[in-house]
């Protein structure tokens, strides 16, 4: 392992070596001069869209949701108005009569499952 490193840092040694006394003029690879040239010039063929927004987080959709209208926005969620529930003997103001309790208990005992009762007799 110990040759191995000394290996690698002579081999970096000897191409810093060689960078530093090399002739700019003469050591120059073209075919690699032509392709960074080519890369350097490239020109993005949809340049008019790179200024288009394209990614919307929920926070950013919440907000626009929160906006008034007068900044020309638009709710992303109409909220329906919400009407309560209300069972019929709270929706009038009937009072509670003799017969109607009656009914009510009558239903009850009707439903009431006994096998479940347990009594227990004290003598």
């Amino acid at each position: 392992m110990v040759s191995k490193k000394v290996e690698e840092t002579v081999g970096r040694e000897e191409a810093r070596r060689r960078l530093l006394l090399a002739d700019v003029q003469q050591d120059v690879d073209m075919e690699l001069m032509a392709q960074m040239s080519r890369q350097s010039a490239y020109q993005y063929p949809y340049d008019n869209l790179k200024e288009l927004y394209t990614k919307t987080t929920v926070s950013e959709l919440k907000k626009a949701g929160m906006q008034e209208e007068t900044d020309f926005s638009f709710k992303l969620y109409e909220e329906e108005t919400v009407v309560p529930y209300l069972p019929k003997f709270i929706e009038t103001d009937e009072r509670v009569t003799g017969s109607m309790r009656g009914s009510a208990f009558h239903k009850v005992m009707e439903l009431f499952d006994f096998s479940e009762l347990t009594v227990e007799v004290n003598r």
